[in-house]
């Protein structure tokens, strides 16, 4: 492990290292290379296999490193609501999400008036 790294690069750095060699590999074995497979077919089928493969294990590697960053920042802006007061937000992630839930409440309290009255309450003096 290597704190210098990204978290979760090493993980898309194999995933890149052993699926990706298969692509001049299979070239090389195919009609244009050594011509040791003939069929032109074969060699479409082949490259559309390794295309699968590859880009969709690169997908799905890209998928759980976002997935594993959500539940990361999840976690971090629990502890810092947790440690922070709502009435006083101190980091910026706790305080934006005040911000949000503010306007959220302030909007659902607001949606039985007409446009006419809303903005009259909003009218600055």
């Amino acid at each position: 492990r290597n704190d210098d790294l990204p978290p979760h690069f090493l993980k898309l750095f194999a995933t890149v290292w052993f699926t990706w060699p298969s692509f001049p590999a299979w070239w090389l074995i195919s009609a244009e290379g050594l011509g040791l497979i003939g069929d032109s077919k074969s060699n479409s089928v082949g490259f559309a296999i390794l295309n699968i493969i590859s880009k969709g294990t690169f997908t799905f590697v890209m998928l759980d490193i976002g997935s594993q960053y959500k539940k990361r920042s999840e976690r971090k802006s629990e502890i810092s609501r947790s440690a922070a007061a709502p009435d006083a937000p101190d980091s910026p992630s706790v305080s934006a999400n005040w911000l949000v839930k503010s306007l959220q409440d302030f909007e659902r309290t607001c949606s039985h008036f007409s446009e006419p009255e809303k903005k009259e309450m909003l009218k600055i003096d």
